[in-house]
This record gives C-alpha cells, sequence and structure tokens, in this order.
C-alpha cells in the first residue's frame, strides 16, 4: 500500500531533516530523501513506496506534489508537519528511519551529487534537454517500471546489504563514484589505501575494505 509523498515530507520535516528550512537547499534536500526513501523501499520490501510522479530536474530527482507546496505554502506546510501523527505502517516507518540514519545528516550539494550517480535520474535528464536551460517535460518523467530505476534499485540493495550487517559500525567513502565501506577500528583510509583505491578498477558500485596483517588491504 502505497502513501502520498507529502506525507513521507511531512516526516522528513517534522524531523528537522530539511535544513536550511525554508531555502532552495532544503527543499533540494527534502526532494532527494524522498527519491532515496523511494529507492531504499523498493530494494526492501519490493513495492514502491509512494506513486507520485517523479521527474530529473538539473539538481537532481523532484517531486513536484511537494516541491511546489514547500516552496508556495511553506508556513502552512510546517504547520502541518508539525502537526502530523506519523505513519501506523511499521515498514514505511523502517524505511524512512533508515532513509534518517544514511542520508540524514549530508548536506544538499552532498545529496544532489549522489542522486547525479543514478542512472534513473542521468537518462531521463540528459534526454529532456532541447538546448541549453530548455529542458522537454515530456521526457525528463522517472518511471518506476522501467529498467534503469530497477538496476539504481539493486544498487541500493547491495548497499544496504553491507550497511545492514550485524553489529555494523561500518563508515562509508566514496571515490571516482564508487561507495567502500569500512570499519574504522579495522582500517583507516589512508594516502597508502587511497593509491591503492586509485590505481584500481572497479566494475561494481559498492565494495568492502578491511585489513589483514598478512595480506594487506582487501577490497571485496
Amino acid at each position: 500500500m502505497t502513501i502520498k509523498a507529502i506525507d513521507v515530507a511531512k516526516w522528513f520535516i517534522k524531523n528537522k531533516l530539511d535544513s536550511p528550512r525554508n531555502t532552495y537547499e532544503g527543499n533540494m534536500k527534502l526532494q532527494k530523501l524522498l527519491y532515496f526513501a523511494q529507492l531504499i523501499h523498493v530494494a526492501k520490501y519490493d513495492e514502491l513506496l509512494f506513486d507520485d510522479e517523479m521527474r530529473a530536474y538539473r539538481d537532481g530527482t523532484v517531486i513536484n506534489n511537494v516541491r511546489l507546496p514547500y516552496r508556495d505554502q511553506h508556513y502552512r506546510l510546517i504547520k502541518e508537519s508539525y502537526e502530523f501523527e506519523g505513519f501506523d505502517n511499521e515498514l514505511v516507518v523502517d524505511t524512512l528511519e533508515l532513509t534518517a540514519e544514511i542520508f540524514g545528516d549530508m548536506t544538499p550539494k552532498e545529496l544532489s551529487k549522489l542522486n547525479h550517480e543514478l542512472d534513473s535520474w542521468t537518462i531521463p535528464y540528459n534526454e529532456s534537454i532541447v538546448k541549453e536551460e530548455i529542458y522537454s517535460t515530456n521526457k525528463n518523467i522517472i518511471n518506476p517500471s522501467d529498467k534503469i530505476f530497477m538496476d539504481d534499485v539493486n544498487r541500493v540493495k547491495d548497499m544496504l546489504e553491507v550497511y545492514l550487517k550485524p553489529n555494523n559500525k561500518l563508515m562509508s567513502t566514496q571515490i571516482n563514484g564508487v561507495t567502500f565501506y569500512y570499519d574504522p577500528d579495522n582500517i583507516e583510509i589512508t594516502e597508502d589505501v587511497l593509491n591503492v583505491i586509485e590505481n584500481s578498477e572497479f566494475p561494481e558500485d559498492v565494495y568492502s575494505l578491511t585489513y589483514d596483517e598478512e595480506q594487506g588491504v582487501i577490497i571485496s
């Protein structure tokens, strides 16, 4: 059962995850959290979190059913958000809490950059460009039934598989579009480790970094 994107936005706003509030950047962060929550929910539960239309804009994925009220009716939306009682569905709450845990501390620009790594944004956005600053609204729709969307869902599945391991104390770093998870008690990201990574090729999007006294740095 899907819910409305505006109600998901109210949950994020109530939890103060739209900072800096009442700005273009705060709205941008909210849009990215909505999209990553969508991907996480499909990855974990094989169903859409919400079925509102999603579009590929210059700074990333946008849900206009949220973007426009946040921009044009901001104070009303904030009031409604603080009055919002939340969700009874445990799966929805799990998705939103996990999204906040993974992405909540990232800046709007960091989230936008991460969004730009996803083909489900890149392909429709590039196809929508008519010429500089002119876009075709018929071509920038992100379709969750398309293969490119599901490919990104599978990337998120791989990320979650690493992130949700028991007793997880993992941190992550992104290098050349590839995400590396590591236990800071086991390995430090030194210049030597960075040199190993930067001089290697990685066909996948997510890897684990560990250190073994005999083998050295292990990337798996």
